[in-house]
């Protein structure tokens, strides 16, 4: 994830994943602090399986202010 906000502001961030057919929600960042101009890794290494149908959510408390990118890979 990049802070990407053009004011001098960092942004908290949060990761999480729902599993699809539950109301369970579970938090894998919550609150971690990203300086403006600067990016966290926070999986390194690090692998997590889903199903198909989970959703994965990155959210921040400013607005358009984080990119985020992930690796998948499928197995068919």
């Amino acid at each position: 994830m990049a802070n990407t906000f053009k004011l001098k502001t960092k942004a908290n961030v949060g990761v999480g994943i729902t599993r699809a057919g539950t109301t369970e929600d579970v938090k894998l960042l919550k609150n971690a602090p990203v300086p403006q101009g600067s990016s966290l890794e926070f999986m390194a290494g690090n692998k997590i399986v889903l199903e198909a149908t989970d959703t994965v959510t990155v959210d921040s408390d400013t607005n358009n202010s984080i990119d985020a990118a992930l690796t998948i890979m499928e197995i068919t």
